[in-house]
């Protein structure tokens, strides 16, 4: 009767002990179910940096309010003001200044996801003007519901990065005429010219759709449909967006291509609708 009642007590305790070493922080977790979008805050309102993978590994460096804070994957795209680096020819780059931001997007009103320190020694990634992308470094955190990740060990020392977890293609915009120079591993460039001095700014028209699957809310991720088919996620706007579901939009900003998503990037400037 005594062992069976011990059985039945360590049943018991064993949550409460993977719950008290998942409230000691820093620890490994890894995602679990279909995967887990990484933001830039602790809410579905903060912008989207990318998404991983059901079985990755995450460094958990915090909660708050049923979000972990976890260190920021080598493929999000950060960014630094190009005032504040003295780039090399070595492809690094020396930040200027401190306490330097670095953000989710080339704009200082994107969501600042960290602060750099002078002196700091960073991997550039590509520029464009104004703005430099470099790799994310161990200062820099994201943000994932807390419902997707589960505790996998208190020994962050086993943590690497899954192979292939960093950018594959860069783009940088050199020369007279510009160019995109799209780098592909390590021995292979592809180099195309485009006109030079481009509009910093496009316009799009198309039918906003949300995701296939999300469902309908101001948290929704959104499609711009052209002609049939979803060309462009929407970038911005989440909160904004649930009246123009299902009409046809005038949207103007930058398409850029990151990983992370499934379609070209659209960076909202403005968004009106088409009567």
């Amino acid at each position: 009767m005594l062992k069976k009642f011990a059985a039945i007590l360590a049943l018991m305790l064993i949550p409460i002990f993977a719950q008290a070493q998942a409230d000691s922080f820093p620890f490994l977790g890894v995602v679990k179910g279909g995967g887990v979008n990484v933001r830039a805050g602790l809410n579905e309102n903060f912008e989207k940096l990318l998404r991983l993978p059901a079985g990755r590994d995450v460094v958990v460096q915090g909660e708050s309010f049923h979000w972990y804070k976890i260190r920021l994957p080598r493929a999000a795209a950060v960014y630094v003001s190009d005032k504040y680096v003295s780039d090399s020819s070595d492809g690094s780059g020396e930040i200027t200044a401190d306490r330097v931001n670095v953000r989710c997007g080339m704009d200082v009103n994107r969501t600042p996801l960290g602060q750099l320190k002078l002196g700091t020694i960073v991997k550039l990634l590509g520029h464009a003007p104004g703005w430099y992308r470099i790799e994310p470094t161990e200062e820099l955190s994201g943000w994932v519901a807390e419902q997707f990740v589960d505790f996998k060990s208190g020994d962050i020392s086993s943590y690497t990065e899954t192979p292939g977890a960093s950018p594959t293609a860069v783009v940088k915009i050199t020369g007279e005429p510009k160019q995109f120079t799209v780098s592909l591993g390590a021995s292979a460039t592809v180099t195309k010219n485009i006109p030079a001095d481009p509009a910093p700014l496009a316009e799009y028209q198309g039918i906003l759709k949300a995701v296939a699957g999300a469902g309908v809310n101001p948290e929704t991720e959104y499609v711009l449909w052209i002609n049939g088919q979803p060309e462009y996620d929407i970038k911005d706007f989440k909160l904004i967006l649930k009246p123009f579901f299902n009409y046809a939009v005038k949207v103007r900003g930058i398409a850029t291509k990151d990983p992370a998503f499934d379609h070209p990037v659209l960076d909202c400037d403005s968004l009106e609708l088409i009567l």
